[in-house]
């Protein structure tokens, strides 16, 4: 009986397990998700705003943030909001690039 009790445990705590990494899952999707739309946006704005033409700056902000959101986490996503950071501005500039 002990030992049933015991497996009935684990089976519970391996599926909430399952559950809070499902749930972690879909967090992360929605932030890259939320990063993407964004992220388009203010990057298609600003190249407008500096003259270049509107279709041209969405398809390359889209690629960048496509490129982006594949290649890195949510925590390195986060990160990139730094501007400063010459790091960031490494990332930014490595991704711009793969899209020329």
């Amino acid at each position: 009986m002990h030992v049933r009790s015991l497996m009935v445990g684990v089976s519970l705590t391996l599926l909430m397990l399952c559950s809070c990494s499902e749930s972690k899952k879909n967090i992360d999707q929605s932030f890259k998700q939320s990063f993407e739309k964004s992220f388009v946006k203010s990057c298609a704005e600003s190249a407008t705003k500096t003259g270049a033409p509107e279709g041209k700056a969405r398809d390359l902000c889209s690629c960048v943030a496509k490129n982006l959101v594949d290649t890195y986490s949510v925590a390195e996503l986060a990160k990139l909001t730094n501007t400063d950071d010459p790091e960031s501005q490494k990332i930014m500039k490595q991704a711009i690039n793969s899209c020329k």
